[in-house]
This record gives C-alpha cells, structure tokens and sequence, in this order.
C-alpha cells in the first residue's frame, strides 16, 4: 500500500499572544542555549530585516544524525520573538518545540504555535502547545493543528 510522504510545512512558535514577552527573549541568549543543545549547529546572522528592522538569524541544527532542519528567529522589539521551523515533518517540528519548551521559555506553558499553511489560507490564531510530553506526543498535537486546517480547507493529506 502506497503512503504518500509526511507534508513538510513551516511551524512557526511564538509566546501566547496576551503576553508576547514572557519568553524574556534575548538573541545571545537564544543562539547560545542553541548551539549547546545541538552541537554543530549553523547560525548566521540576517541583520536586521522587514518593516520594523526586526534582528533575525537563521539557523540549521542536527535533530539525529544525518537529519538536519532549518529555522529563522526573528526578534522585532526587545524580549520578543518567533521562531520558524522550515519545511518540517510534524516530527520534526515536534523535536525542536520540545527543546524549545523544554530548555528555552521559562516555564513550559508559554509555547503556542500555527504554520504558513494556515496562515497562507486565512486561518488565524495559534494553537497551545503542551507544557507536557514527550516529542511523539507534541508530534500527535502538530499534526492534529495540520488535520484541523486540512479538514477546514476540504482538502485530505
């Protein structure tokens, strides 16, 4: 039986949107927790990008071996910031929303999320992510979030 490949999409984490700086988000900070966490890590700064001049870098990490994935963090005013995972399987995603809630954010209930493909199809407001569980379980909420907008949309897989 034929099973079509995982849809990649862009998973962007943000703080819940009544306090947008409750992550305290600093880019030293970030890029530092970043490349202990994934040795090897590849980040680069962007300068200062948009309408607003918001500091950006992009990063790659090594979720396993040989698997890598691509982000940018983006930090418009001080102690704010998203962070977009690009082209990623749920899984993917899942992995570095764990790291992220895990050893990033002060407390673990401060992850929310959406994707472009939401986004890209009129579909607003984020989703929380879990303050617990493991990446399997965070994996399950992703794809939940890509059912939901799959089935608003009309559309299957």
């Amino acid at each position: 039986m034929y099973t079509p490949p995982a849809r990649r999409v862009n998973f962007i984490f943000v703080p819940p949107e009544d306090d947008a700086g409750a992550w305290n988000f600093r880019m030293d900070d970030f890029t530092q927790r970043l490349q202990n966490g994934f040795p090897g890590a590849w980040l680069q700064d962007e300068g200062r990008t948009g309408p607003r001049g918001a500091e950006t870098f992009a990063f790659e990490i090594e979720l396993d071996p040989g698997e890598w994935i691509e982000g940018l963090v983006t930090s418009p005013f001080e102690n704010i910031a998203s962070v977009t995972v690009e082209k990623a399987t749920t899984r993917e995603g899942a992995c570095f929303a764990a790291w992220l809630r895990d050893i990033y954010v002060p407390t673990p209930d401060l992850v929310q999320f959406t994707t472009e493909f939401a986004l890209g199809n009129g579909i607003d407001g984020q989703w929380p992510l879990p303050a617990d569980g493991d990446a399997d379980a965070l994996a399950e909420v992703l794809q939940a979030h890509i059912d939901e907008v799959e089935e608003l949309l009309g559309e299957e897989g």
